[in-house]
């Protein structure tokens, strides 16, 4: 009888565990920003060796480390471990409190430097100073390496880890080893922490009625609040508007869908993305403006899930436009600057791109964290995939180091002299005729043909262009 008792325990057993077993064979993550949910279909059968790997490393380090650690502390450095294995600067496993504090601090305002960074090539590098920020106001540019954080080489640092040491209160310093492109060695910065409030979209009317918006990050409700901005500029009887995306670092993705449907004509297409799961990315049922406004086309190739983003609403401003960019307009941004050119519906003019075509899903995980995982790739309304490689103005104006150059990129734009467009159709005598009106002028020089210093020569042009298409207009 105990004989039987205990098989039918063992029985009961092993059917609880085959229960469970199959139970975590299909996991369901929840998008902590849409609702959306990725489906894993394999989980704990398919992976019961690597796991043992994992266990066994877990119960010898347990055993003979001679430190002090816990098993949540090497849960956590396993989780890290498999993400950094991708090798994708975007892909890293968050813990909570961190997770916490970079929405908080993505919400409204915090005490540091004031800039968004990434991992690139085993280092730290800034993606884009906040305007009027410490890091801006110091000089630092996109692309700049932080070699090191108060003496802590960052090559073995992750980027929340980074951002820790960056932050601190308010009126303290920090002082950054940055290898900069072109420099023959680092150089040090410090830097003294300041509150950075977060004001993602600002206005003003400039004069000959030229309406100029700033977009700062593309966070929740962007969108609304430049759809109120417009109309107000309208109101003053705005003729040609300014849109400003330099060192805007992105953010989120349904915003950067929606803000082009504000200025392209119906059945223009936006952004396609491709991944390689079976649901949306883009979920067009969330956002301030609260209608269906794009057109998913759903489609099936090579394993990849494709969604083409396409305007089905009228244009709210028609009007003659400008977008600036930078090498710190990123993603988010990029989709919107890729979505207007493409569709040759604004002039961009500043500099190229920073070049993020990759989409991240955040994927909340027990209690531990959240994964934040590249999980698609995008492309603008030509094809183009521009990672890397980032997005080349119409118009090329550098500001560098105090020095400015303005370029002419297009056959659409009247040149430096005031004559004749460019024949696009010849690249050669393109590129003759462009460097022969190259402008380079160093700030602060006595000339009276220079500018002064601080003048903004990317938003000169921009006037200068839209007042000759208004002038046109009229």
């Amino acid at each position: 009888m105990k004989k039987l008792m205990r098989k039918r325990s063992l029985l009961i057993l092993f059917a609880m565990l085959v229960s469970f077993m199959i139970g975590m064979a299909v996991q369901s993550f929840a998008d902590s920003s849409s609702g959306a949910s990725i489906s894993v279909k394999t989980g704990f059968l398919s992976n019961l060796q690597e796991l043992k790997n994992i266990s066994d490393t877990m119960d010898i380090v347990n055993v003979y480390y001679d430190g002090t650690t816990t098993k949540e502390e090497q849960e956590i450095g396993a989780l890290k471990g498999i993400l950094n294995s991708l090798n994708d600067p975007y892909s890293e496993f968050i813990v909570q409190d961190e997770w916490n504090q970079m929405e908080e601090s993505m919400k409204g305002e915090y005490a540091g430097v004031g800039m968004i960074v990434s991992k690139e090539d085993g280092f730290i590098e800034v993606v884009s100073p906040f305007e009027g920020s410490p890091a801006a106001v110091a000089g630092l540019l996109p692309g700049d390496k932080i070699v090191d954080i108060e003496g802590k080489t960052t090559s073995s640092m992750g980027v929340f880890d980074a951002v820790k040491l960056l932050k601190g209160k308010i009126g303290t310093k920090v002082t950054l080893t940055v290898y900069r492109k072109g420099t023959s060695k680092p150089f040090k910065v410090t830097l003294t922490r300041e509150n950075i409030v977060l004001e993602h979209v600002s206005s003003k009317m400039l004069s000959n009625k030229i309406g100029y918006i700033r977009v700062s990050q593309f966070s929740t409700g962007i969108t609304a609040q430049v759809q109120t901005v417009i109309k107000t500029l309208q109101g003053q009887g705005m003729q040609g508007l300014i849109l400003d995306l330099r060192n805007d670092p992105g953010g989120d993705l349904t915003e950067a869908v929606m803000l082009p449907t504000l200025f392209l004509n119906k059945n223009s297409d936006i952004v396609s993305v491709k991944s390689k799961i079976d649901g949306p990315i883009i979920n067009v049922n969330v956002g301030p403006l609260k209608n269906k406004n794009v057109q998913i086309v759903e489609s099936q190739k090579d394993h990849f899930f494709k969604e083409v983003a396409v305007n089905q609403n009228s244009p709210l401003y028609t009007g003659p436009m400008v977008v600036l960019t930078n090498g710190g307009s990123a993603s988010a941004s990029e989709i919107v600057a890729g979505a207007l050119k493409d569709n040759n519906r604004a002039e961009l003019i500043g500099e190229k791109t920073y070049g993020k075509a990759l989409v991240q899903q955040v994927i909340p995980f027990k209690n531990l964290g959240v994964i934040k995982l590249t999980i698609a790739k995008y492309y603008t309304p030509n094809g183009d995939f521009i990672n890397k490689v980032g997005i080349t103005p119409n118009i090329i104006v550098k500001q560098v180091n105090g020095f400015s150059e303005g370029v002419i990129m297009n056959k659409m734009i009247t040149n430096l002299s005031g004559s004749s467009t460019i024949n696009s159709k010849n690249p050669v005598s393109v590129t003759k005729k462009i460097t022969s009106r190259v402008v380079l002028a160093k700030n602060g020089s006595k000339s009276s043909n220079i500018p002064k210093k601080n003048v903004d020569l990317q938003l000169a042009k921009a006037e200068s262009v839209l007042l000759g298409e208004i002038r046109k207009l009229s």
